[in-house]
């Protein structure tokens, strides 16, 4: 079938305009591997690993169409619960006297934030490929999003609340000994309560000359909502692109071009912990966006059964800013790969050659991967997985996948992902070749 050019301008001017968002190489296939394929990958998944993988596409195959959507998640600590339930109930503090319980609940939660975060990435992509009298021509369109919330308790609130419980705790012995009120103590008791007040050291003048004004140790303020200082800090980017590959074979090796014209919005919420919402991530104070073109480059060479290849993504090296200063550079990156192919099995074998950074956090990651593929009859494969940061900053997956073919002309690949710190994720591809 030779391409249908209206056909082509039409799909890539849908594609566009897809509310998606696709992440580290959401796909199926490759996805249910680890995400690795830069030397073996089939063309039905190998252009978003790899251009020179278009090249496998044949004149008789005419049309593949992939359509692909994913989504992981890591949320070990329960970040977006525990800071609701904190901003929840200083909300409720800000508006009557703090009670011991509330102070422990303050002071259990902040020890639950405090170095933790949540991080997601989602996506989906289209791509269609076909052969052309020059080389495989594709075209797609696809886009990723990440985002990591984390908060960012400042000590002197720790300092403060702890101080707090201790203070509590303190009155509420003295108040299981002598009662509440002054008007009932003995002149001995009073002077006794201010004694154990002043010697405890965790009270300022000034809150035991209120007890003693108002003639109660209930209406000591333990704590003022509007010192607290720490925020709930929510990070990332979601970059969305559309491109045209063109990829030739020859003899023994494929080499492949990739054109994008990208967008890069990103986002850096920050609010103080009693005034966080979720909702507010969005917002247009909080995101600003930009736009450029990049190059991918690949080449994949065969060796009987073994296979090597390389490719370099984003040539051209841009950083994006928010509104707040939080930068994303989208930067050059060289991945190495190996694969082998025999008799039904695959073996696939990836790493990065380079560092580059995490758009939430800003640190660097360096990836490996490793994936094996195992036919079942003819119409079914069994595939998985491996992913390890080498800079540990992004948690280890393990990955597991079925891959169904229907016909010679459907595919449906799904993958699961788990990993280190309550990592889940799952991938859906659905294609057509005709």
């Amino acid at each position: 079938m030779k391409p249908d050019f209206p056909m082509i301008a039409a799909f890539v001017a849908g594609i566009m305009t897809l509310p998606v968002a696709q992440a580290d190489n959401f796909h199926g296939k490759t996805g249910a591997m680890g995400g690795a394929g830069v030397a073996s990958a089939d063309l039905v998944t190998g252009m978003s690993l790899n251009p020179a993988s278009l090249a496998a596409i044949r004149e008789e195959q005419g049309f593949n169409i992939q359509l692909n959507a994913g989504a992981l998640t890591s949320d070990e600590d329960d970040l977006i619960d525990n800071a609701e339930g904190l901003r929840d109930r200083l909300d409720v503090i800000d508006r009557r006297q703090v009670t011991l319980d509330d102070i422990q609940f303050v002071a259990d939660k902040f020890n639950q934030l405090a170095n933790k975060s949540l991080l997601l990435s989602a996506g989906a992509s289209a791509y269609l490929g076909m052969p052309t009298s020059l080389g495989a021509l594709a075209v797609h369109g696809k886009s990723e999003l990440r985002l990591g919330a984390t908060t960012e308790v400042d000590q002197t609130d720790l300092d403060r609340i702890n101080d707090a419980r201790d203070s509590a705790n303190l009155i509420q012995g003295l108040v299981d000994q002598y009662g509440t009120d002054f008007s009932n103590y003995t002149p001995q008791q009073a002077a006794a309560v201010v004694s154990a007040l002043q010697a405890s050291g965790l009270l300022t003048p000034e809150q035991i000359n209120q007890a003693l004004a108002t003639g109660s140790l209930d209406t000591i303020e333990l704590l003022d909502v509007d010192d607290i200082q720490s925020e709930f800090v929510g990070r990332g980017a979601a970059v969305t692109e559309a491109g045209i590959t063109f990829a030739r074979r020859f003899q023994d090796t494929s080499v492949g071009i990739t054109v994008k014209a990208q967008r890069v919005d990103v986002i850096e919420y920050r609010a103080n912990v009693q005034n966080f919402d979720e909702d507010d991530f969005d917002a247009d104070q909080y995101r600003a966006d930009g736009s450029g073109v990049n190059v991918d480059l690949g080449i994949q060479h065969e060796y009987g059964n073994w296979r090597v290849g390389a490719v370099a993504s984003n040539l051209m090296k841009e950083t994006y800013t928010a509104p707040t200063g939080h930068t994303v550079t989208i930067e050059p990156r060289l991945t190495l790969g190996a694969g082998y192919r025999a008799n039904g099995f695959t073996l696939m074998l990836d790493a990065d050659a380079n560092a580059y950074d995490n758009m939430i956090t800003g640190q660097e990651s360096q990836f490996a991967r490793a994936g094996i593929a195992i036919d079942v009859f003819d119409w079914a494969q069994l595939r998985l997985g491996y992913k390890s940061d080498l800079k540990s900053v992004i948690a280890d997956t393990t990955t597991v996948g079925l891959g169904f073919r229907a016909f010679g002309t459907a595919n449906v690949d799904i993958a699961a992902i788990t990993g280190d710190n309550d990592t889940v994720g799952a991938i859906l591809q659905l294609g057509l070749s005709f």
